[in-house]
């Protein structure tokens, strides 16, 4: 997360989690606060390792990407200045199983493989 001085739109990418079940818990390692979880985070441009994690309010336990695990789940992903992107849960749920997507603005593509 860039946490220095402000910097113009075009020169930070942002990162958001699409809906309230999906918490971004660190970028890079670092730990996310929790007042800033339901923000857009800015990042410098460059590749990011994020961590997130899945809750329903229909389960007690979270989706996860493996049914046999408990937590959350890392990607990593290159960000781009001036771009947006955000975390889409892609949830089964017949099989209680989530795979996040960093996805970007620019034709709702995931951007990672």
């Amino acid at each position: 997360m860039y946490a220095g001085p402000a910097k113009p739109a075009n020169e930070v990418a942002e990162l958001f989690r699409k809906a309230n079940y999906v918490t971004i818990l660190s970028v890079d390692g670092q730990k996310v606060p929790y007042s800033k979880r339901a923000t857009i985070l800015e990042l410098l441009p460059g590749k990011h390792t994020i961590e997130c994690s899945f809750r329903s309010e229909y389960m007690d336990t979270g989706y996860t990407s493996d049914p046999s695990a408990k937590g959350a789940i890392r990607l990593t992903f290159d960000a781009q200045a001036g771009y947006s992107y955000w975390i889409n849960p892609n949830v089964n749920p017949f099989t209680e199983v989530w795979q996040p997507q960093v996805m970007s603005g620019i034709g709702n593509a995931s951007v990672v493989k």
